[in-house]
């Protein structure tokens, strides 16, 4: 599985992902993958994290889907 697939995945559920769920896929470069998701075309937004298990500047990520004609693409 490559490391674009561990990352959507993961973002699959559509739901909040804290920065240090995508650290223990052990992606080196995790946020340059990210961006290149993004860059293929994938809605995945961002903001800093508050879940308060990190003091870091952590960023939370989301997979946003869209949806055609009842029929789910990226």
């Amino acid at each position: 599985m490559t490391h674009h697939q561990k990352i959507l995945t993961l973002l699959d559920d559509e739901q909040w992902h804290c920065g240090t769920e995508i650290m223990n896929l052990y992606i080196k470069d995790d946020r340059k993958r990210i961006s290149e998701l993004v860059a293929q075309g994938y809605n995945i937004i961002g903001k800093p994290c508050d879940c308060g298990k990190h003091v870091s500047g952590l960023y939370k990520r989301k997979l946003i889907k869209k949806e055609t004609y009842g029929i789910r693409t990226r």
